[in-house]
């Protein structure tokens, strides 16, 4: 019998071990579903494991007091009720503003699905030649980052605003700058009738690359111990626990967008990226509408972006939307989708498409 212990403590070591391997998503497989059923598995039959060690050395054993066996009875208790909560936290998903944390990769395993050109958008099909074409270039805000139903998102409620008579393409990609949604344009299948521009602060990063300032990347965990960081990052629950609350690791990178703005060699190259939009509206004659989103949860940072922003495209007659202006009135709990993620809600989406709409009529785009 004293074999059968030592054997189950190894057991009890070895899938510690497998647990710790695979608790970020992807890892042995990458079907999302197989992965979480696999570690749940592993979960329990090292829980299995534990009990038959508790009940043989200390509920049989008739050498430990009572007081030893009320203690254990509580720790083995108390660690039962976190294995429960370590496995329904294995599919609970909560966007996260960059996507790093496991409840931020489940959450993509389970809305983010793109077509064949990689936009989280229909396939693009043949149609009504007599449909009018939106075309909406953009980010992660124009993706739809934290909105769990694509529909939801601005160019979705536009879409139900403009009617069958338009077809609104979504072109968002989350990470992209002004470069990339430049290419995305010019190599969409569908030509634009409409164009409209989704802008945020980050837009500049590829300038500032080109000219040698490289952005600072993001940097999670710095806050932990070695001891705190192997908790963090081996439980899908304290995971969850830990970004419920405010960390700095983002901060450093907003500081590098705020500086290449203010440096004024960088901010003309980005303009004359974006000078690449003018160009193509007046060349095909396609109206421009640009719609700037602000940072969600800290607006006043933002005017190092509006203002250069916006009159550069006043400057060229480019109608601008500010959300900014939108959401000055929410309440800061309804502007993003949650403490983690600061990506615009639905309810501010809505409220955008709302305004673009009347934009687009009021300057007769849309009859």
């Amino acid at each position: 019998m004293q074999l059968e212990s030592i054997l189950r403590v190894v057991n009890v070591v070895l899938l510690f071990g497998v647990l710790l391997f695979i608790t970020e998503p992807g890892i042995i497989s990458s079907n999302f579903v197989l992965k979480s059923l696999f570690r749940l598995a592993a979960l329990w039959i090292l829980t299995f494991n534990i009990l038959m060690l508790f009940i043989r050395h200390v509920v049989k054993n008739v050498t430990n007091s009572n007081l030893a066996k009320n203690i254990s009875l509580l720790m083995f208790a108390v660690f039962l009720v976190l294995v429960l909560l370590e496995s329904a936290f294995m599919f609970i998903p909560q966007s996260h503003g960059v996507g790093y944390t496991y409840g931020g990769r489940i959450w993509f395993q389970y809305y983010w699905h793109t077509n064949s050109l990689g936009y989280r958008d229909d396939d693009v099909q043949s149609g009504n030649v007599a449909r009018k074409k939106v075309l909406i270039v953009g980010d992660s805000l124009t993706a739809g980052h934290g909105i769990k139903e694509p529909n939801d998102r601005f160019s979705g409620v536009l879409a139900k605003k403009v009617g069958n008579g338009y077809r609104v393409y979504n072109l968002g990609k989350g990470g992209a700058d002004t470069t990339e949604e430049y290419d995305s344009l010019l190599q969409f299948p569908v030509s634009s009738d409409i164009l409209i521009l989704q802008y945020f602060g980050n837009d500049i990063e590829k300038a500032a690359t080109r000219l040698g300032k490289r952005p600072h990347r993001f940097t999670p965990y710095e806050d932990l111990t070695p001891f705190s960081r192997l908790i963090i990052c081996g439980s899908y629950f304290f995971n969850y626990l830990y970004w419920q609350f405010p960390h700095a690791d983002i901060q450093p990178y907003f500081d590098s967008l705020i500086s290449s703005y203010k440096d004024e060699i960088i901010l003309t190259a980005h303009l004359g990226d974006l000078m690449k939009f003018v160009t193509y509206s007046r060349e095909n004659n396609v109206p421009l509408l640009v719609v700037v989103f602000p940072f969600m949860l800290d607006q006043k940072s933002s005017m190092v972006f509006f203002e250069p922003v916006q009159k550069f495209f006043r400057s060229h007659d480019i109608p601008v939307i500010n959300v900014a202006d939108i959401v000055s009135e929410l309440p800061m709990k309804e502007r993003s989708v949650n403490v983690n993620d600061g990506h615009a809600s639905p309810r501010v989406h809505s409220l955008t498409a709302e305004v673009i709409y009347r934009e687009l009529r009021a300057r007769n785009i849309i009859p």
